[in-house]
């Protein structure tokens, strides 16, 4: 458990956030045909829930939003801290 003096000392710690916007698998051909302006399509849609990590962590998960015309992420989810799902990939 952590206690509010070790969140106070710890509190100005930096960390890396990762949102995964989505995974998959290309060909060496794919990947060398690739160029500036071109698509890759992506099997995400919008609203869906996107992997959140933390220092390469599982986090949660969250859906891309529009505030204010710029992208946002709202946290669907949260993985509990001593929960098993918070291991890295």
């Amino acid at each position: 458990m952590i206690t509010p003096q070790q969140t106070q000392l710890y509190s100005g710690v930096k960390l890396k956030l990762e949102v995964e916007l989505d995974r998959f698998t290309m060909t060496l051909r794919e990947v060398l045909e690739l160029r500036a302006g071109g698509l890759i399509h992506l099997n995400k849609s919008l609203g869906d829930n996107l992997n959140v990590r933390v220092g390469g962590t599982a986090l949660g998960e969250g859906e891309i939003i529009l505030l204010e015309q710029r992208m946002a992420l709202r946290l669907a989810h949260l993985i509990p801290m001593n929960s098993a799902a918070r291991v890295k990939p």
